[in-house]
């Protein structure tokens, strides 16, 4: 099931427009502690995404939350999660990735990045 009204560069939010409705969100990125302390490597993208959603919806979410089925989320910061995850992880996220699935909870949202950045659909 497709995430319904984000049929982007239909309604002209493609690549330049997402980011400048989304410019509150788009810009950040995730704070990673291991950068400040000299440790390389990188968290796991599941938790870097689960304390997105938590600041993003001003409720502590776990990996596993159903932010859409909470309420937690409208097509508004449907958007901005895109738009974060393009940003931040440097993907293009296409009309067809825009599967409701991929985007349900932090652990699904990292395990679609994670297919992303490996070149898979």
């Amino acid at each position: 099931m497709p995430l319904a009204g984000l049929a982007l560069e239909r309604r002209g939010l493609g690549r330049g427009g997402l980011r400048a409705r989304c410019a509150g969100w788009s810009d950040q990125r995730v704070h990673d502690p291991g950068k400040a302390s000299g440790n390389r490597s990188h968290p796991d993208p599941a938790e870097q995404l689960r304390r997105f959603f938590s600041a993003m919806t001003g409720t502590e979410v776990q990996p596993d939350d159903d932010i859409f089925e909470l309420g937690l989320v409208n097509s508004l910061r449907a958007l901005e999660i895109v738009a974060h995850v393009e940003q931040t992880y440097g993907l293009t996220v296409e009309v067809e990735d825009l599967d409701l699935d991929n985007f349900r909870s932090a652990g699904r949202l990292a395990a679609f990045v994670m297919r992303k950045q490996a070149g898979e659909r």
